[in-house]
């Protein structure tokens, strides 16, 4: 998010980011805020409201990110075939 477009209402980037999110839903939560090196936020959103969430004043980008969970046999199963030396 542009932090220099927050506005004034707001007193910290937690509470802009938080109004941004809950405009979309109000059962949508924040994961994780960012504020050092980017100003922005984690969530769990759908196609559609990150489609919405893209065209609010202040939003830069969204980044796409997936979790894939394996299990302990997957895992095995994939380093198996690794030799070490």
């Amino acid at each position: 998010m542009e932090k220099s477009t927050m506005p004034a209402t707001f007193n910290d980037h937690h509470n802009w980011f938080e109004s941004s999110l809950q405009s979309l839903s109000e059962s949508a939560e924040m994961l994780y805020t960012y504020k050092h090196v980017v100003h922005g936020f984690s969530t769990r959103l759908t196609n559609q409201k990150a489609e919405v969430l893209s065209k609010q004043p202040g939003i830069l980008s969204l980044m796409l990110a997936r979790l894939k969970i394996i299990t302990s046999e997957q895992l095995l199963a994939r380093f198996s075939s690794i030799k070490f030396q």
